[in-house]
């Protein structure tokens, strides 16, 4: 009997051929073609997101308000010719949002900015420390599943540093009013007091521009709309492949389990309770939200790196494998929820150097996020360079569908980069592309992780035979005298680890040369074996394909 005949009746799992902790593992999984054609359909499905983010509707609704309320042209205050008033004096300005009409519950939550014009801005600049008084009243506060025409108060006292640069008529913007509770209008008093006025200084303080923010609700039905979209094909991919697995009796690879995982933490990203999220009033909810997308996050981190770790050992035990890991992305976790937290209770208007335990968790959640930046990718090192060579066999290089796998890991990571940098910086049109492109990107990975990582048809097949080769290796001994049964194996295998046994040599690779019969040393001391039949005696089993030229190695 070959090799290969032999190879193919132990069961699913080729990695029972090769238990060294330094033997990659193999899956069956899709082919080379097949995971190819799914990593470009994921990428047509990201550019289509991003493409129809930049669609209407737009993220927000903007509204601006003039503290002078002069016509179009005017470079200074008067009284006569102007509606409104002049900060620059001490004067408290009184405004209504909207001033037409009301809010909804899907506008979510309101903003305001301000930016103080710097009259010399051509050749003056200046930095100069205010004290900004708001008080507001919200009428009809309450939400859309907790109506209410209660009146919602809020007052408070910002010390900001105004800035203004050379060359620019309006200096900095100051965010001075968040509120996240719905209310249906806002009436806002706002006052202006300079703090380190210097004696002869310039008149350089002119009008003050503020402008309104809300979400637009039309955004805000399709965003909805969008995630419980996603929400519903991850579901349906969690079920489908938890009805594939449980087809596959005893063969459930620690890399096919953790696709269960992934898949679960993109419904958590999604949140089914999004609704609640947005059209509610109080923190709770928000707070929830924040928790799942935290929890997925540290998910995929840890899925990342036990992917790879997993092409370079096969020893996968809690205390030397997952330990170490769990430690490093659990920290960060509960360090990020913990700055989620503190940001869902303080002032959102305050700055950071008025919030002093942001600082020393931001800076414990870096150090972590390195340590684990730094272990991906030198995890990743040693699978595109380390593994080409393995010293007790043949050199060897990640090739087919396994390569096909870590250039689309890391292409995911790069753009889910790129698309965070583009929301902090670019415009608003983009960054409401990007927001949409990251949740489909997220929950596009999940999936093809599902598809690549599914039981091969082979499996399957076998699968549905399982009942008549309870035993294959029990089968093919009795078909085959001169195949050790399971307990001699058994035997033979622990042998195999120490060098000896006949069988030795193809207990401790699985990479002897396919195809190739198994030859021994004679014993002159030995009787004569046995006559072993022919290699045409087939199994009752229809056995997985064996690894050949595309297994990933």
């Amino acid at each position: 009997i070959t090799q290969r005949e032999f190879e193919s009746s132990l069961e699913f799992s080729p990695h029972v051929m090769d238990t060294r902790p330094s033997a990659p593992h193999y899956i069956e999984t899709c082919s080379r073609i097949g995971i190819t054609f799914v990593f470009f359909a994921w990428l047509v499905v990201l550019v289509a997101s991003f493409l129809i983010g930049l669609l209407p509707p737009i993220m927000s609704s903007v509204s601006m308000v003039s503290a002078w309320g002069c016509p179009d042209g005017t470079t200074s205050y008067n009284p006569t010719s102007c509606t409104g008033v002049d900060l620059a004096t001490g004067a408290s300005l009184a405004m209504t949002y909207p001033s037409t009409g009301e809010l909804v519950p899907e506008n979510q939550a309101t903003r305001v900015y301000a930016s103080i014009q710097n009259k010399m801005g051509a050749t003056f600049g200046v930095s100069r420390i205010f004290t900004i008084t708001v008080s507001a009243v919200g009428h009809g506060a309450g939400g859309l599943i907790t109506p209410s025409d209660e009146e919602k108060q809020y007052t408070g006292t910002h010390t900001r540093t105004v800035t203004c640069s050379v060359g620019n008529s309006y200096c900095n913007n100051l965010l001075i009013f968040v509120e996240e509770a719905f209310a249906k209008t806002w009436d806002l008093n706002v006052t202006f007091a300079r703090t380190d006025a210097v004696a002869g200084e310039p008149d350089w303080m002119g009008d003050v521009r503020f402008v309104w923010v809300s979400t637009n609700p039309g955004f805000t039905s399709y965003q909805l709309g969008f995630r419980y979209v996603l929400m519903a094909i991850s579901l349906i991919a969690l079920v489908v492949f938890c009805i594939v697995m449980c087809r596959i009796p005893g063969h459930k690879h620690a890399d096919q389990k953790w696709v269960i995982g992934l898949l679960i933490a993109v419904v958590l990203l999604d949140n089914p309770l999004i609704a609640l999220r947005l059209l509610t009033a109080g923190w709770f909810w928000g707070f929830v939200d924040s928790i799942f997308g935290a929890t997925c996050l540290a998910m995929f981190m840890m899925h990342l790196i036990v992917l790879f770790g997993g092409f370079i050992t096969n020893k996968r035990s809690f205390l030397q494998f997952y330990l170490p890991r769990l430690v490093v992305v659990g920290i960060f976790w509960a360090v990020y929820v913990a700055t989620l937290s503190i940001l869902q209770f303080r002032d959102p208007t305050s700055s950071y150097s008025e919030t002093p335990a942001l600082i020393p968790l931001n800076i414990v959640a870096l150090v972590f996020f390195l340590m684990w930046a730094l272990w991906y990718l030198y995890t990743l090192a040693r699978v595109l360079v380390t593994c080409k060579k393995d010293h007790a066999r043949q050199q060897r290089k990640i090739k087919g569908r396994y390569l096909i796998l870590v250039i689309f890991v890391n292409v995911v990571v790069c753009v889910f980069v790129v698309g965070n940098v583009i929301i902090f910086f670019m415009p608003i049109s983009l960054t409401q592309a990007s927001y949409l492109t990251l949740y489909t990107l997220v929950n596009a990975y999940a999936w093809v992780m599902a598809i690549f990582m599914a039981p091969s048809k082979g499996e399957v097949k076998t699968s549905t035979t399982w009942k008549s080769v309870q035993n294959p290796k029990r089968n093919l001994q009795q078909q085959h005298p001169g195949i050790p049964s399971a307990g001699e194996l058994s035997e033979l295998e622990a042998e195999a680890g120490h060098g000896s046994g006949e069988y030795g040599q193809m207990g401790a690779s699985a990479n002897v040369a396919l195809g190739e019969p198994v030859v021994s040393m004679p014993d002159p001391a030995a009787p004569a074996p046995a006559p072993v039949p022919t290699a045409t005696a087939t199994t009752t089993a229809t056995s997985p394909v064996a690894p050949d030229e595309d297994d990933g190695f």
